[in-house]
This record gives C-alpha cells, structure tokens and sequence, in this order.
C-alpha cells in the first residue's frame, strides 16, 4: 500500500519484494497496515515450494501477526479433486436469506451514491461476489439444461 496513502495500493512491486497470496485483516474496512494484520498465508501448490528469501519476506511483512504456508495437505481443501455440488433440493433457508441481504445491501450501497456516499463504493465487488456464490446453487435448478426423452 502507498505510505503517504494507505488506502491505494502501489503501482507493481516496490524493488522486486515478494508479495503473499493472502493477507487477513483484524478490521476489513481499514488498510492493510501491519498493525492491522490479523495473518499472512503463502499458498504453495506442488512442486513449488517456498525459498528462503520469500519466508524471510513474508515474516517481515507478517511482523507480529502470524505467518503460514498452507500446501493442499494443510489447507483443510478436500482431498479429491471432485467440486461439490450440493444435491437438488437441498439449498438452505439461511442461503436464501443470506441472498436476499446481500441484495438489499447491494442496492443500499448502490443508492446511497446518489447523496454523495462513495466511499463504500470499494464494497460492491465482495459483497457482488458473495451474492453470486449464494445465487448459483438456487439458480443451478433454472439454469441446467432440460433432457428430452
């Protein structure tokens, strides 16, 4: 993040740093400033593994919140392949209504634009992206296509 700015990300990498896949926050809404780091996760797929200089990078970053390195072995990921679908019938009540929050805040943070509230505006693509992952299995149904006998 820019040090005079922390709310806007640098342009590319400063001086070819190491950057990791994910960092989690202890307050989402705030930048992400070393105090405000909650963990630093590296993400490594076999047969890339993490050197010495990336740990070493990724511990600085990390300074007092933790740092880990998750493998498929350690990510707690399923150990097949397969995705999972769930079964016709079987979306929850709390998806639906977690869908139809999602909606309203969607449309509360689009609306609020016309008074002037843009600063929020940097939430529409999670919480876009979240009502998608809650939309899919209940549009799943209408969407497949039909088999002809």
């Amino acid at each position: 993040m820019s040090k005079k700015e922390p709310w806007r990300p640098t342009e590319g990498k400063p001086g070819g740093s190491n950057v990791p896949d994910v960092v989690i926050l202890k307050e989402p809404t705030k930048p992400p400033t070393q105090d405000n780091l909650k963990k630093v996760v590296e993400v490594k797929f076999p047969p890339d593994i993490l050197d010495d200089d990336q740990r070493d990078d990724y511990k600085r970053i990390a300074g007092a919140a933790p740092f880990e390195v998750w493998t498929p072995a350690t990510c707690g990921c399923a150990e097949d392949n397969e995705q999972q679908v769930p079964a016709r019938g079987s979306v929850a009540t709390k998806d639906i209504v977690e869908a139809a929050v999602l909606a309203v805040a969607l449309l509360v943070l689009i609306l609020d634009d016309a008074v002037g509230g843009q600063a929020d505006d940097v939430l529409i693509p999670p919480t876009l992206a979240r009502l998608a992952q809650k939309l899919a299995p209940l549009l799943a149904p209408l969407l497949a296509p039909k088999s002809t006998p």
